[in-house]
């Protein structure tokens, strides 16, 4: 509805600084006054359908809420009665995993400037946080319950697959220097600050 209320409004332009104009040239009649000489009212026209195609492109959610507060559109086009404020679990886990996606390159090529000690020591902080993060997951087990049953649970599970893709990463950034990972043992000591 609202791209077909822009097409029109483009096409509105196109004809308002276009076509009607050289129309009325051809045929040798006088532009009515309420036409512009100038194509700048159509362009602007054209420039405004086009700032509300990318607004709408790009917030398809937002609007569909703002047509219908009940419902938003999902990426796929789906209507869901998810809002933006209460995901589900399985969208949690799914944006983990563009998340984890879109990250990767650049996290990978931030770890290849690092050196062989500073890739070891992201290996064990990462490895060591997945680990944190897998222990929340594994605690519903422990009770006799499925922890993907759990309500709020995919928090976790993304959680959890984040950042066994930022530990790969790190394993990966090593394989690719061609570190030698036994070398080096990385201790976290952490230190109480006397100043606090």
């Amino acid at each position: 509805m609202i791209l077909q209320l822009v097409g029109l409004v483009a096409l509105a332009g196109i004809g308002w600084c276009a076509i009607i104009p050289s129309f009325y040239e051809s045929n040798g009649w006088k532009a009515p006054s309420a036409m512009p000489s100038e194509p700048r009212w159509g362009l602007a026209l054209i420039l405004l359908a086009v700032v509300v195609v990318a607004v709408t492109i790009g917030r398809p959610r937002h609007i569909a809420r703002a047509i219908n507060p009940a419902v938003t559109v999902t990426e796929e086009s789906h209507v869901s009665d998810v809002s933006d404020e209460e995901l589900r679990d399985e969208h949690l886990q799914s944006a983990a995993h563009q998340l984890a996606d879109g990250f990767s390159r650049l996290d990978q090529e931030f770890l290849a400037r690092l050196t062989p000690e500073q890739r070891a020591a992201q290996v064990k902080m990462r490895f060591d946080l997945y680990m944190h993060v897998d222990d929340i997951w594994e605690a519903p087990k422990q009770r006799g319950e499925n922890s993907v049953e759990v309500p709020g649970y995919g928090a976790v599970a993304g959680m959890r697959d984040l950042l066994m893709a930022l530990f790969v990463n790190a394993q990966e950034a090593q394989h690719a220097a061609e570190d030698v990972p036994e070398l080096y043992s990385v201790k976290v000591v952490v230190t109480r600050d006397e100043d606090a």
